[in-house]
């Protein structure tokens, strides 16, 4: 009798910590649990294509949102070198010119500047941005939608 009480409370325990068959479950940036494999948001989006709509759409701009950052952290690289090109070009040329020449070199210096700090916010936002459209996405496939 007690051996049955036991067997029945593991089998009660086990099956209350493991993943309910067919939902899927938030890993990492990159990877999705499914039936006790790991896939990634590609995969996550073909099996979802079929039967969960919403989940698919989810899927698909989080894909949209990593081509964005990815294009934005290439972005920042490109004008952190512009902005390191036109701050040495202004030392080398410091003092030389009128006063408009020196505003000119300053402005477009800031403004190198601008494009860089501004490309690299906009890679934080949509790294964030597809973080919540994988969780979105997970959670529209486990309700069904």
């Amino acid at each position: 009798m007690k051996r049955s009480i036991v067997f029945i409370f593991i089998a009660f325990l086990s099956s209350g910590i493991s993943q309910t068959n067919g939902e899927m479950k938030f890993i990492n940036f990159n990877q999705i649990e499914y039936n006790g494999e790991k896939i990634k948001i590609k995969e996550a989006k073909k099996i979802a294509k079929e039967n969960h709509p919403m989940a698919f759409k989810h899927f698909k701009r989080t894909q949209v949102f990593r081509g964005l950052a990815i294009t934005s952290s290439i972005l920042f690289v490109g004008s952190e070198i512009l902005s390191y090109i036109i701050r040495k070009d202004n030392e080398n040329n410091q003092g030389s010119g009128s006063y408009q020449e020196i505003f000119d070199r300053g402005y477009t210096e800031a403004q190198a500047d601008g494009l860089a700090w501004t490309t690299l916010v906009t890679e934080g936002l949509c790294n964030s941005v597809r973080l919540n459209f994988i969780h979105l996405g997970i959670k529209a496939f486990n309700e069904g939608k």
